[in-house]
């Protein structure tokens, strides 16, 4: 459900003239970051504990909360709701 609104999304940042590359390196980068951090989470967990993970990864989503925040007004203009 997420993942498929999330691919969806990625079409409101495409440039006009070269959707098909913007939209194949953005659900690339996606896919490396949904390989990625469950590996990084696992050495987190196994070389500095849980606490550590837990932290990190709440910084982390912390990021990519205020990058949407700050997204949000480009994605109004879209006015595609």
């Amino acid at each position: 459900g997420v993942s498929a609104l999330l691919f969806g999304l990625t079409f409101l940042f495409t440039r006009s003239t070269h959707n098909a590359i913007d939209y194949g390196l953005q659900t690339t980068l996606f896919t490396i970051s949904r390989i990625g951090v469950p590996i990084l989470a696992g050495m987190l967990l196994d070389y500095y504990g849980y606490f550590t993970m837990l932290c990190l990864l709440s910084f982390g989503i912390m990021i990519a909360l205020v990058m949407s925040l700050k997204a949000q007004p480009a994605i109004e203009m879209k006015q595609i709701f």
